[in-house]
């Protein structure tokens, strides 16, 4: 992909220092919550259905991260103006050149986003690593996952939900955290191998591993895990 437009205040980040040569067709880009953009630019261009969704939320919150992500799609050109983003799921419809996947959090708006020849799809998730509380262990992980996250509960909730929205649109199935299984973590390198549990999709069934990576964040001056999972092309 080309170098995509980077908003006011906004950063690119850089795949290949983030997250390695293996991860450079994937374009991210983060929107920082007081990166200002007007109120006329963000419902401009929005399909109806977009524009209903947004203003039936209740939360003003969640109404501003969605326009927020869709304003950033549009940015980034890998949706038309007036084409309906918003899917049941929650995954965004984007143009069939590409594949995209939305995260947002405390108000900032992560979008990657990649060719859809050269990756068949994409999931990244932004986790404040102060909200994954040690009483949702459980919930998040077995035994063994616990053993090797040395407490950091929020790469395991970043890493599952990036994988669940990497898979989700290939195989339209629902699953959950213990759906999938984190079996190693490279530390140094920031790569965690995890195997799914069930058919996840046709090309990711029962027993299939998977590598997701991360980075660290500042997110409003919080600490947060930002990964992310793809399945290239070359993986069929």
């Amino acid at each position: 992909m080309k170098n995509i437009l980077v908003p006011p205040k906004g950063e690119s980040i850089n795949s290949v220092k983030s997250f390695g040569q293996e991860y450079s067709a994937v374009r991210l880009t983060l929107l920082h919550r007081e990166s200002a953009i007007e109120a006329h630019a963000l419902s401009s261009d929005l399909h109806p259905t977009d524009q209903k969704y947004a203003d039936e939320l209740k939360s003003v919150a969640r109404r501003d991260e969605f326009l927020r992500s869709r304003w950033l799609m549009r940015a980034m050109a890998i949706v038309r103006p007036g084409i309906a983003t918003r899917s049941e799921s929650g995954a965004p419809h984007v143009d069939a050149d590409f594949v995209a996947s939305i995260t947002h959090k405390a108000g900032s708006v992560v979008v990657a986003a990649s060719l859809a020849s050269e990756v068949m799809t994409v999931g990244v998730d932004l986790e404040l690593t102060s909200r994954v509380r040690p009483e949702l262990a459980g919930k998040i992980c077995v035994e063994t996952e616990l053993a090797l996250l040395k407490g950091n509960l929020a790469l395991a909730f970043a890493a599952k939900e990036a994988l669940f929205k990497a898979h989700y649109p290939i195989g339209r199935r629902m699953f959950w955290f213990h759906d999938a299984t984190i079996t190693a973590i490279d530390w140094a390198s920031r790569r965690l191998t995890m195997r799914v549990n069930i058919d996840t999709s046709p090309v990711s069934l029962a027993g299939s591993t998977f590598q997701v990576a991360w980075t660290e964040l500042d997110i409003d001056d919080q600490a947060a895990i930002l990964a992310l999972s793809t399945m290239p092309r070359s993986q069929r």
